[in-house]
């Protein structure tokens, strides 16, 4: 009987690895950046310390180059009715939903001074998924589309997404449109204007869909031409370990490690049979220590 209990320990042990290996060394943590609690002028240190307030333990973020607004008129150049209605931005949008009253979002400083392109968003933990609203303004540079060469061309008011850890890498670049132009109506332009209020200067208000980063980025950096670009309902999908997680077996190699068990279980008890067929005096060898 040692030996069936020997084969019996031996089975417990494979199938404990076999649920060991299943199971994940990490799990992922959704975190979302509304920036709603802030005010309007909010600077760069009441950013970072409200993100860093959402991460909590998850790990740390720095921000740089960012400024909260509720409102921005691009300029001068954003149109359209000012009364009963207002034209739609950020401030007025959520996930793509117009609603009355006015949320904070942030923008990047602006202006020529190096840096004030962009908001740089760094963390001390990997971030494996993303996505935001975002809206870039018009600029007094280009009032209108035929100012700066027409749709898609480069001098037109874009925003440029960027990803990665050390050296951030381009994931997507968007350019200011002009609703009814080729390339402009797949996007929301103040929706609430209506055809004989349209903006005529290139902007953008749209969201961004999901981006996913298989290994892990570090740094998100979101880049405006020329002047400035808003960003607002930031969802990141992070995870508390550095570490992947760990493979999880298929059904069907479990099955055959059982199976192989198993198998293993009743070759030893045909053994064992005969054995005991043969000598019902002899000891069990296996027995011994």
């Amino acid at each position: 009987m040692c030996t069936l209990r020997r084969l019996a320990e031996t089975l417990a042990i494979g199938v404990v690895a076999l649920l060991g290996i299943a199971v994940p060394s990490a799990h992922a943590t959704s975190l979302t950046f509304d920036f709603n609690s802030l005010a309007s002028g909010a600077n760069n240190a009441s950013i970072q310390s409200y993100m860093q307030g959402v991460a909590g333990a998850t790990g740390t973020v720095t921000v740089t180059g960012a400024i909260g607004q509720q409102t921005y008129n691009g300029d001068n150049h954003v149109v359209g009715p000012t009364s009963p209605l207002v034209s739609a931005t950020l401030g007025t949008s959520n996930g793509g939903v117009y609603h009355s009253g006015y949320d904070t979002f942030i923008t990047n400083v602006g202006g020529e001074a190096s840096g004030n392109d962009r908001i740089t968003m760094k963390f001390s933990f990997p971030i494996y998924s993303v996505s935001f609203d975002f809206e870039i303004f018009p600029d007094a540079s280009c009032t209108a589309l035929s100012n700066c060469g027409g749709t898609s061309h480069a001098n037109l008011p874009d925003l440029e997404f960027s990803a990665g850890n050390s050296s951030a890498a381009l994931v997507k670049q968007w350019f200011g449109a002009v609703p009814g132009s080729a390339g402009g109506s797949p996007f929301v332009h103040s929706p609430n204007s209506g055809l004989g209020n349209s903006e005529f200067a290139p902007q953008l208000l749209g969201q961004s869909g999901v981006f996913s980063f298989p290994g892990g980025v570090t740094e998100l950096d979101f880049i405006d031409w020329p002047q400035k670009i808003g960003i607002d309902n930031l969802q990141v999908n992070s995870s508390i370990d550095s570490a992947p997680l760990t493979s999880v077996p298929e059904p069907s190699s479990l099955l055959l490690l059982s199976s192989g068990l198993g198998g293993l279980a009743r070759a030893a008890w045909k053994k064992r049979s005969k054995s005991t067929r043969a000598s019902h005096t002899a000891p069990d060898p296996s027995c011994r220590r």
